[in-house]
Formats: C-alpha cells, sequence, structure tokens
C-alpha cells in the first residue's frame, strides 16, 4: 500500500506571553512561532498534532490552500517562520480569547484559516 502524500498545515500565534507555561513556549519555538502575528507551514502529521494539541490557546491552524501559500510568497514573506501584519477587520466577533467554534480565534479553523491568512497578508 503506498504512503499517502502529507497534507500541510498553516499555524498562525495570535495570543501573548503573559501566564504562559514554559512547556507552552518551548512548543511555539519549535513551531519557529516566537511572537505574535507569526505564522508558520508545517507538515500534518501526528507528532506535529500533539504538538498543536497543547498550544491551541494561542495558535489558529488549519489546512492551507496553495493560493495561500502563493499570496504570501507574492507579499515578499519567504522563509520557514512569516511575521504577517494584524488581520483587517480584527479576529472575529469575541476576539483571541475563546476558540473559533464560540465565534472566536483560536484552534481549529479548518479551511476558514485561509480567510484569516488573506486579511492578514
Amino acid at each position: 500500500m503506498p504512503n499517502k502524500p502529507e497534507g500541510r498545515l498553516i499555524v498562525i500565534r495570535v495570543r501573548g506571553a503573559p501566564k504562559m507555561s514554559c512547556a507552552i513556549d518551548d512548543t511555539l519555538k519549535l513551531l519557529r512561532l516566537k511572537k505574535n502575528h507569526a505564522c508558520s507551514i508545517i507538515p500534518d502529521t501526528t507528532s506535529y498534532r500533539g504538538m498543536l494539541k497543547k498550544i491551541h490557546s494561542f495558535v489558529a491552524w488549519g489546512e492551507v490552500k496553495e493560493d495561500s501559500i502563493k499570496r504570501l510568497e507574492a507579499s515578499g514573506r519567504k522563509g520557514a517562520a512569516v511575521c504577517l501584519p494584524p488581520a483587517k477587520k480584527g479576529f472575529g466577533r469575541k476576539g483571541v480569547k475563546l476558540p473559533f467554534t464560540v465565534k472566536g480565534c483560536h484552534g481549529y479553523c479548518g479551511e476558514k484559516i485561509n480567510d484569516l491568512v488573506t486579511r492578514m497578508s
């Protein structure tokens, strides 16, 4: 049985450092998300999913489309970690303190993460 090609995920840090444990800070550094509005594209593997589960209240993440990657490259932002400007029209109705499932921003966003990338680039 041939191996299924791995998808890619985009991760955007949306919250800052106060009241953050050392384990969460180390995980964010491993993903190259050192400051707010930094974004990183990672492979969709179980080890990365475990890391995202640990830091779910500090990042927004989901499946990335090729047009979002091209948009980041066209704006002159290349490399492992990309620093983006704040989102136009904010991060959602209830901001970064609540998860995506209750109209907030952080956590798993699925395909809607591409809309956030569009507003930030």
